[in-house]
């Protein structure tokens, strides 16, 4: 029986209203852990927060153990499946779980830059030392035409705006050198 309560009774706390996300869900920020969970739940439970689509191999093994706080769920689920040796592709809206370095080669990108200033041999030297650094190196090419000074930048789309980025501050007419004053 429900109990009526008197007039002195405390009011019940408001219910908190549950914000509706807008946008793309790959991107709304989550807080999640994670400890010692099956990869493919993991994955699932993402998937179902997103709303997407999703497939996977047998290649779908191993555990994760995370803690995500305020990070875009797409993030969540790339590091959770990288850390297991596996990547996303997207195809026709559906996201195919494979081996990592499928999907780095299936977001492969290739970018053309003129230079008007710089000297694309100089330029393309200072990005692939830059690269030679990187994890990631086997999965970037660099290269340059001299005759018509540009350069060629190609490999996953995460890493391109990057290389661009730098290329194009490279591409000015006089460097700035530092000013010192006594």
């Amino acid at each position: 029986l429900p109990l009526n309560p008197g007039p002195d009774a405390p009011a019940p706390p408001p219910q908190a209203k549950k914000k509706i996300y807008k946008g793309d869900p790959l991107q709304q920020r989550v807080d999640v852990d994670f400890v010692e969970m099956e990869l493919s739940n993991v994955v699932a439970l993402l998937a179902h927060k997103a709303g997407i689509n999703i497939i996977a191999g047998t290649e779908l093994a191993g555990t994760v153990t995370a803690n995500f706080h305020n990070v875009p769920l797409m993030q969540a689920m790339e590091t959770a499946l990288r850390i297991n040796g596996l990547g996303l592709l997207k195809e026709e809206g559906i996201y195919e779980i494979v081996p990592y370095d499928e999907a780095l080669a299936g977001q492969r990108t290739t970018q053309i830059l003129k230079l008007n200033n710089a000297v694309a041999e100089e330029v393309s030297t200072s990005l692939k030392d830059i690269v030679s650094s990187s994890p990631d190196e086997a999965y970037i090419g660099i290269s340059e035409n001299a005759a018509a000074n540009f350069i060629i930048i190609s490999g996953p789309d995460s890493m391109i705006g990057e290389l661009v980025a730098i290329a194009k501050q490279m591409d000015i007419a006089e460097p700035e050198l530092p000013t010192v004053t006594e």
